[in-house]
């Protein structure tokens, strides 16, 4: 079920980044290193610190509402 509110846009759009940056970032490093391990599930999350709250405020305020066009 998709939003109704500003504050369930706001809820789904965290856990959606959250996963999204996740993947992108274990994706890249796995690129970087030859393959998935399994240290790059942890290593991942040096990245999410700085990359999920980009993605937040990108989605809110410029995505989100290109996508709604």
């Amino acid at each position: 079920m998709l939003p109704q509110n500003k504050f369930q846009e706001v809820i789904f759009t965290l856990f959606m980044a959250f996963v999204m940056v996740y993947a992108m970032i274990c994706y890249n490093i796995a690129l970087n290193v030859g393959g998935m391990k399994n240290y790059i599930f942890l290593a991942a999350f040096k990245e999410m610190v700085i990359m999920w709250p980009i993605a937040i405020v990108l989605e809110l305020l410029f995505v989100g509402k290109l996508a709604q066009k």
